[in-house]
Parts: structure tokens; C-alpha cells; sequence
């Protein structure tokens, strides 16, 4: 192919998912190994800088894995000086020190090291873009590492084009391509003898694995990008399904803790598992910790049981209850109070529920009201108020957030199923309740009844 045609090629990877700014200037942050594969990006970016207003800043960073580590490091800020003119910026990190304090792999801890550090970079120049060199065969690999690791449909789909504001520009471009480019415009890159060491999951896959597929089928390469490529268009459409129903389910959704209709739990088990795992991800800001094991228990024991709870990694409680499924930061949220009133007063009640106003007109009498949650053992309308809520379909969780004027065990009043006002008038008594709900309390009462 001839250097003409694998530029228009890219070409049309950015155009086609809008990798880089049309209408201004594009900085682009270059991941830049040293390696074949960043090298040719570096040259391709620069061929390309006048038709895209680019302004690369091209980042090398040393894993101090290797002797000749720092030596490379050196010579590829020299290189690309004095052949492109462009400034490199070199950073160091101690990957097989890391690996150790942080109790991961050595190809982990390399990646988090070289995403922290490309990040802080991209914010500290206001970039637009993290650019990568990742190729044809990169996408495969990690197909393939993925599978063997266990991942779901989203990690199969391997990597985008564009991902936020990672861009791969070379991801329709084969090995063979780069290579062939970089001996025609005489380019030097650095040659990385840990490449070689199949004791890395990547290499062996790289040079034992996929040698011995290709054996069996010669396009065994081409079918796993292009499976990759199908797979990526499925997730997006499951993705997009999953939002919608996440949506469509959602009751309340507080920091502390968000509400669904348990109707999901009848959706396809698979939808089901993808919407619990997002519910996971909208409470916690991560789905890196909920694994298959947690979310199939879950699922098995919801659906047989009229109620279960458990927790999620990070100490998150899922309940079902009544017709809700709640995910809560807190197993109760929604705490006990208990206020004596015997005078006038306003009040702000706990829980985030609301005011209370109390006017006592006449009082002669020794009768202890309270303003207070729900205890065990309660009376209300001439049954146990336990009963009640479970007729009610009123889940345990909430069930503390409902304010009550009670005296002793007998509730006078429930405000939940009661108006908003209460007015008690006897011979030795004359006082009103008004109770000013919030608006999470109203957003409660809503579903509840």
C-alpha cells in the first residue's frame, strides 16, 4: 500500500468518528513509546498538522524496567528534535517498585502509571485529545487477553477509535503497514526487548498464541477485529437499551441512596444483570468492583424471595422490599427521633423530611405527646402498624422517614396516610400539628402511595 493511500486511510478514521476538531485548533497529547508504532503516529500527526490545526506535545515515559531504559529515553528526545522539532517530555516512574507497593501486576501497574500520567499532562496543557498509537494487531491482542481474563461483551469489544478524549488514529492500520511506512521515510524507532519476554500475558498471546491460530485459519486476525468491531456495535445498542430502562425504573435518586421499581427484575436476565450493574455504577461512580458472583446472587434470591437484602463490595446495601429495589450508601438511612412536645414550638425533623409546627391553644394535661419515627410494637387504626405498612406495601427501609404523633404506642396520627395538618381537641387539650414536607419526603409519599 502505497504511503498516500494508508494516510487517506486514516483519513477517514478520523473523519468517520470525528477524532479530532473540525473548526479550531486541536492539542494533542501523543503517548509516545519510541516505539514503531508511536513514531509513525508521531509522523502521520505531523503530515496531517496543517489540514487539522494540530499542535502535538509528544510524552515519553520511562517504566525504569530496563538498563537501557533511561539511555532510550535520552536518544528519542535527541530524535525527535533534530528530525521533527518538536520538544519531547520525559517522565519516570519505578513500574516494578509500584507494582509491588500496590500489589499488582507489572503490565497493570504500567498501564495505571501511564494513564495518570497522560492525564495530568492533558489537563496541565488544556489538551483536546490523548493520542495513541494502537494498531490493528493491538486489537486483537486485547481481545484475546480479554477473553482470557474473563471479561463481559463491553471488555470483548475491545478498543474505539475514540474514547472520550482517547483517540486512536491507527486502529484500522496493520503491523505490516507501519512497518514498511517507517523503512520507506528512513524513520528510527526503538526496538523494546521486553517485547520479547513471553512471561508477559500480551507477548505470549502476540507470539505464541496467535502464531498457532493463524495456523489454523490465516485470517484468524482480520475475524477477530472485525468480531470486535460487531461486538462494539452491540454493547452501544445494549447500552443505550440499558439507559433507557434505567430511566424508566428510577423512583428517587438522592447521594445517599436511589430507588427503582422492582419490575426490572421480570426484564431478560441478561438486561437485568446490565441494569443492576449500572444501578451499582450511578451510586458508587465506578463498576470496577461489582463482579458476575455478586450480581447472579442477587438476582437468584430477589426473584424467589417477596424480600432480600445484601451488600454490594464498598459496603453498599441493596434491598428488595415491597415493589422497590433500593441501593443506599447506609443500610438505614433514615434514622430514629423521638421529640416531647408540650408547648408551642417549630421544628426541623431529622432525615431530611421536613418542619414541624406544634400550637397548643389549652393544656391541662399530663398527656405526653411525641412527634417521632416508627417503633416496634406500635398501634395505629386498631392493628400494629408493622401489619399496616405491610398491607401498604410501605418497604422497611422508609419506614423511619414517615413522621408519627403518638402517644405512648398508640398513633394518633400518621402523616404518611394522614393530611398534613391534625387538629386534637378534649376537655383538657387544644393543639395542632402542621407538618411542611421537603421535597425528597414528597418525592417518598409519591411512590409510596
Amino acid at each position: 500500500m502505497e504511503s498516500n493511500e494508508i494516510l487517506y486511510k486514516i483519513c477517514q478514521t478520523i473523519e468517520k468518528f470525528d477524532l479530532l476538531n473540525k473548526n479550531r485548533k486541536n492539542r494533542v497529547i501523543l503517548a509516545l513509546s519510541g516505539g514503531s508504532d508511536s513514531i509513525f503516529l508521531l509522523n502521520v500527526l505531523i503530515k496531517l498538522k496543517e489540514a487539522y490545526s494540530i499542535e502535538i506535545v509528544p510524552v515519553h515515559i520511562n517504566h525504569m524496567i530496563r538498563e537501557d531504559a533511561y539511555k532510550e529515553a535520552v536518544w528519542l528526545k535527541n530524535y525527535v528534535k533534530e528530525r521533527f522539532g518538536i520538544d519531547v517530555l520525559i517522565f519516570s516512574a519505578h513500574v516494578l517498585f509500584l507494582s509491588k507497593k500496590w500489589k499488582k501486576g507489572i503490565e497493570e501497574t504500567g498501564r495505571i502509571v501511564r494513564r495518570n500520567i497522560l492525564n495530568y499532562v492533558y489537563k496541565k496543557y488544556n489538551a483536546d485529545f490523548i493520542a495513541t498509537g494502537h494498531n490493528l494487531e493491538d486489537q486483537v491482542e486485547t481481545v484475546l487477553f480479554r477473553i482470557i481474563r474473563g471479561s463481559g461483551i463491553k471488555g470483548i469489544a475491545a478498543m474505539s477509535p475514540k474514547d472520550g478524549i482517547i483517540i486512536r488514529p491507527l486502529l484500522f492500520i496493520k503491523k505490516k503497514e507501519i512497518l514498511e511506512e517507517l523503512e520507506k521515510e528512513n524513520l528510527t524507532f526503538i526496538n523494546d526487548k521486553s517485547n520479547m519476554d513471553t512471561k508477559y500475558t500480551r507477548n505470549m498471546i502476540r507470539h505464541n498464541l496467535l502464531p498457532l491460530m493463524e495456523e489454523i485459519n490465516s485470517n484468524v486476525k482480520k475475524h477477530i477485529f472485525n468480531l470486535a468491531i460487531d461486538i462494539s456495535e452491540i454493547s452501544k445498542y445494549l447500552e443505550n437499551k440499558v439507559d433507557e430502562l434505567l430511566n424508566k425504573y428510577i423512583l428517587i435518586e438522592h447521594d445517599k441512596f436511589h430507588v427503582y421499581k422492582a419490575d426490572f427484575l421480570k426484564e431478560d436476565r441478561y438486561i437485568v444483570s446490565e441494569l443492576l450493574r449500572n444501578m451499582y455504577k450511578r451510586i458508587t461512580g465506578t463498576n470496577l468492583y461489582i463482579e458476575r458472583k455478586h450480581i447472579h446472587e442477587f438476582y437468584v434470591k430477589a426473584i424467589k424471595k417477596g424480600s432480600y437484602s445484601c451488600f454490594f463490595p464498598g459496603g453498599i446495601f441493596v434491598c428488595k422490599s415491597c415493589d422497590v429495589v433500593i441501593f443506599s450508601k447506609k443500610k438505614s438511612f433514615f434514622q430514629d427521633f423521638s421529640v416531647s412536645v408540650n408547648n408551642t414550638a417549630n421544628f426541623l425533623l431529622p432525615n431530611e423530611m421536613g418542619a414541624m409546627e406544634v400550637c397548643f391553644r389549652r393544656y391541662i394535661s399530663e398527656v405526653n405527646f411525641q412527634i417521632r419515627s416508627f417503633l416496634p410494637g406500635d398501634v395505629y387504626r386498631g392493628i400494629k402498624l408493622k401489619e399496616y405498612y405491610l398491607k401498604k406495601r410501605i418497604p422497611s427501609f422508609f419506614r423511619k422517614a414517615i413522621p408519627l404523633v403518638a402517644v405512648g404506642p398508640n398513633v394518633i396520627h400518621n402523616f404518611l396516610f394522614d393530611s398534613e395538618k391534625k387538629e386534637l381537641v378534649s376537655e383538657d387539650y387544644e393543639v395542632y400539628f402542621i407538618f411542611y414536607p421537603s421535597e425528597l419526603y414528597c418525592k417518598i409519599r409519591h411512590f409510596l402511595i
